[in-house]
């Protein structure tokens, strides 16, 4: 009876200890994990529905960067969904990091060059790009990230882009916007130059976003 006593007496103690030591840190990591699948399921889907509200009118204009950027953005989602859910394997977040960099390209333009959208475009050219940059913000850590791993691979989808247009130029005699602004009339070391001074404009960009990304996570490490 005696032991009974004393284990009654420490039994709030122990579980005020629990719930204070790794047990809020693991249920934190658990929520954020569903929370995160359930993100990636629906951003997948709103990506994928968005370019085929899009473009189901005229599958002409699928080469544009629009909807391959928003397709290949939504596959990666669904991907990232299924492997977290079901395989209990997250996906890197330079993937992410890339796939938000290849959206964020397009808002910038459709600010930068005025562009007039609406319908499933209001969704492509501004809403889509600003649920995925926070997206990143919120849930990917760039601590882990190296810069010779993030900021050269963020080039790799709109390079991929224009040559695949350079390819369909060759081929079809056409290529889609905005590839035909830069491979049609102009010559090869005006192309390169082009070429040369997007990939330098975008890593300049990833660099600025990785390290605020880095400095913000460091900060808020240091409060917990």
């Amino acid at each position: 009876m005696v032991e009974l006593y004393h284990a009654a007496r420490l039994l709030p103690w122990g579980l005020f200890g629990i719930m204070n030591g790794d047990f809020f840190r693991k249920w934190g990591n658990y929520v954020k994990d569903k929370v995160r699948a359930a993100a990636d399921l629906l951003i997948g889907i709103l990506l994928i529905s968005s370019v085929i509200w899009g473009y189901h009118t005229d599958w002409s204009y699928a080469g544009e960067y629009c909807f391959l950027s928003g397709s290949a953005v939504g596959v990666l989602f669904l991907i990232s969904f299924l492997s977290r859910a079901f395989l209990k394997k997250p996906l890197q977040d330079w993937l992410f990091f890339d796939g938000m960099i290849a959206l964020l390209l397009i808002l910038i333009a459709t600010r930068g060059l005025g562009l007039a959208v609406e319908g499933a475009f209001i969704f492509i050219h501004l809403i889509n790009p600003t649920i995925v940059f926070f997206y990143w913000a919120v849930f990917c850590d760039h601590r882990a990230i190296r810069k010779r791993v993030a900021l050269p691979s963020a080039v790799v989808f709109p390079l991929f882009y224009i040559l695949l247009s350079a390819i369909l130029l060759r081929v079809n005699g056409a290529c889609a916007f905005p590839a035909n602004l830069i491979l049609v009339g102009n010559s090869l070391p005006v192309i390169l130059l082009i070429v040369a001074g997007l990939s330098l404009g975008i890593i300049l960009i990833g660099f600025l976003l990785h390290s605020a990304n880095r400095a913000v996570r460091k900060r808020i490490g240091k409060r917990e």
